[in-house]
């Protein structure tokens, strides 16, 4: 189980009282073809991170209702990239 820390990283705003369900950390590429297949299975806020979107990949898994968020060196940064996304704020992904 993920536990988020510090400021503005309160789930309660993200997905009110329900359980967010998948978290996934891709620590590889991700093609439009593999997103495409990824299943949220009806999840409040499920979150996807990739340390490599290829083209297309971002929109075949927001089609399924993943937030995206690119991974890079700093995991906080991914964090509130997708947090944002989630609740509308920002530019995401980067």
């Amino acid at each position: 189980m993920v536990t988020p820390r510090g400021e503005s990283r309160d789930l309660v705003a993200l997905i009110g009282g329900t359980p967010p369900g998948p978290l996934v950390y891709i620590t590889g590429r991700l093609d439009e073809e593999d997103a495409a297949v990824l299943r949220a299975a009806g999840a409040a806020a499920p979150m996807l991170f990739s340390t490599e979107l290829l083209p297309g990949a971002t929109e075949a898994s927001t089609r399924h209702g993943w937030t995206v968020a690119r991974l890079g060196d700093d995991i906080s940064a991914a964090w509130e990239d997708a947090v944002s996304a989630r609740i509308g704020v920002g530019d995401v992904p980067r």
